[in-house]
């Protein structure tokens, strides 16, 4: 049998297991003869410290290629099952194989490519002496299975003890501490493990490097590969740990288990209550900015109004003088507030307006695609503002506005209004302006009441934009 203390890869252990089953059970199936050759074959694979470099050799003749394929799928079973369930198949794969090969001796052409497959090994390695050629009797199946996880819990163990030898005296101590750093990397995840010191986490994830629970993903012969090296590392740190960390690591032998990092206590700065917390406070230039805000979006309101009006009606011309006159306000309030990207926008807005009432144009749906896409642009005034203007993008709402005139249609007919429709119209917008004024009583205002803020700020603005706009249009 195979002694399972040997530092061997599991692929190397699932070779050997699958040429002892082939061995057993060749008697059954093919003659004596070549039962012998068999044997011969599977001692010198096994010879090869690469079993690919010996199947390459296999696969370079036409009689044996098969051979060498069946082995080449069967080793790729290594990387792409979990252990057991690999070693599990062996006894069919036995079977598989015998018959193939008990089928390729029957054609003398194989036979004479199995010699010289051997040839190839007797150059390399010589004639394999009858000694040499004695197989070991696979693990029984009557008897109790040994799956890789018991094989590697094996391992894990056996090169935890042979270098925990070096300790003398420690030995035991640090049995103990290993056992508790196990135990406590099974049951802790990534999260929890935050909660412990650095020194812990660091060994924690050592030891899950190589724990049969933590790295079942990982192909068997990666498992195998550096287990001792990565094990001598670990009781390494354990070691430095007692050394820095001395009184920690007494502390988790006498409990028995691993402590989590003491917190600092940090006092806690008083919080006022909800209810407690004062409304920030409101400041002029907030009020301002809002203010001057809805006076924007009222006036491009108006604006869109009037532009619905010449869609309806393209001669409306009348539209298009309302239409100017809201720029001229709209531009007014912007220097009034200072936002002097919107004057100047404004201004030349006012300018294409004014040429195209003089001409008579019409509009077409790409004007209004176009006004539709500078008044968003309009809407975001910080942008625009003196202290914080930003002058490629006023430049770039500039160039909008000149695309514009591309735009405009051939000059329209104005059809005549009735004159006296006009005048009552401006007697009843006359009488309720003088209905809005009645009844207005003077009151305190507390700072707070935005909305009478506004009304007075509306007020306020609205009569200096009237004086401004007259001395502009006198």
């Amino acid at each position: 049998m195979i002694d399972y203390k040997n530092d061997i890869s599991f692929s190397t252990f699932y070779l050997k297991e699958f040429f002892n089953h082939i061995i057993e059970k060749s008697p059954e199936i093919i003659s004596e003869k070549h039962q012998s050759v068999l044997k011969e074959l599977s001692e010198y694979l096994l010879k090869e410290e690469n079993i690919i470099e010996g199947l390459e050799k296999v696969a370079q003749f036409q009689g044996t290629n098969e051979i060498a394929i069946f082995l080449f799928d069967m080793i790729d079973r290594v990387e792409d099952y979990a252990p057991d369930m690999v070693y599990a198949t062996l006894p069919d794969l036995a079977d598989d194989f015998l018959n193939l090969y008990n089928l390729l001796t029957e054609e003398l052409e194989s036979i004479e490519d199995i010699d010289k497959v051997l040839a190839l090994f007797h150059d390399k390695y010589g004639e394999v002496k009858e000694k040499e050629i004695e197989v070991e009797a696979p693990v029984s199946y009557d008897d109790e299975l040994l799956s890789f996880d018991e094989f590697y819990r094996r391992e894990f163990d056996n090169h935890f003890d042979k270098n925990l030898n070096d300790l003398k005296k420690k030995k035991g101590k640090f049995s103990e501490i290993i056992n508790l750093f196990t135990v406590f990397a099974q049951e802790t995840n990534e999260k929890k493990l935050n909660n412990y010191d650095d020194e812990i986490i660091s060994i924690t994830k050592q030891i899950n490097q190589i724990l049969p629970e933590k790295i079942e993903k990982i192909p068997a012969s990666e498992k195998i590969s550096g287990l001792d090296e990565k094990i001598i590392q670990i009781i390494q740190n354990l070691k430095d740990f007692e050394k820095d960390k001395s009184k920690l690591f007494k502390e988790i032998l006498k409990k028995g288990s691993i402590p989590k990092k003491k917190q600092k206590v940090v006092k806690k700065k008083a919080v006022l209550k909800p209810e407690e917390v004062s409304e920030k406070p409101v400041t002029i230039d907030a009020l301002l900015h809002e203010y001057f805000q809805s006076e924007v979006e009222n006036h491009i309101n108006e604006i869109n109004k009037r532009l619905d009006d010449t869609r309806k009606e393209p001669a409306n011309f009348t539209a298009v003088k309302e239409i100017i006159k809201q720029f001229k306000l709209l531009k007014e309030i912007s220097m009034i507030h200072g936002y002097s990207g919107i004057e100047h926008l404004s201004a030349k807005l006012i300018d294409i307006f004014t040429d195209t009432l003089k001409n008579k144009n019409s509009f077409n749906e790409e004007t209004y695609k176009i006004l539709d896409s500078i008044f968003k642009e309009l809407l975001n005034v910080e942008q625009f503002t003196t202290v914080k203007r930003d002058d490629k993008q006023v430049a770039a709402v500039g160039s909008l506005i000149e695309s514009l005139k591309d735009t405009f249609g051939q000059p329209v007919i104005e059809k005549t209004k009735d004159k006296k429709v006009e005048e009552e119209a401006a007697v009843e917008e006359a009488a309720a302006l003088i209905e809005e004024g009645d009844g207005e009583v003077e009151e305190d205002i507390p700072f707070s009441d935005k909305k009478a803020i506004y009304s007075i700020l509306q007020d306020l603005f609205g009569q200096i934009k009237k004086k401004v706009y007259n001395y502009h249009n006198d």
